[in-house]
């Protein structure tokens, strides 16, 4: 059996918001989904044709998690760290999006050569901007 990843589920504070913010980088909207108790819920399909989901949740008794201001010391908690997505080109990303987006880590290089840097989201949800160290395209 092999399995392979599918979705990844998170909880927002406005699914409007969150919609855009994600719609910018290719995600495409699906069926919004209302409970009698309030909550909601969006698929969000990845460009590129894969089966990959963003599932975004709303829920009116949710709580913020607290996340450290030292990004090195919150990436040594034990746990989900934070959403990769794919970028031919990190340089590129950042110049592009620098102004409108929020960096709490500017391009790097990993140790494997990898180029990466960090944004959050509307809901301060960290997420990876990465480029593999083969990928030399854009």
């Amino acid at each position: 059996m092999i399995l392979r990843p599918h979705q990844v589920v998170l909880t927002v504070t406005d699914l409007d918001a969150s919609v855009h913010f994600y719609s910018q980088f290719g995600f495409t909207p699906g069926t919004r989904i209302r409970k009698p108790d309030g909550r909601e819920r969006i698929t969000l399909h990845s460009p590129g044709g894969d089966s990959f989901e963003l599932k975004l949740f709303t829920n009116p008794d949710a709580s913020t998690p607290r996340r450290p201001q030292a990004l090195e010391e919150y990436l040594r908690d034990v746990g989900t760290r934070y959403l990769s997505l794919l970028c031919t080109n990190v340089d590129n990303f950042y110049a592009r999006h620098k102004s409108a987006l929020n960096f709490v880590r500017t391009p790097r290089t990993g140790m494997t050569g990898c180029r990466y840097a960090f944004i959050t989201d509307p809901d301060g949800i960290l997420l990876e901007i990465y480029q593999p160290a083969d990928d030399d395209s854009e």
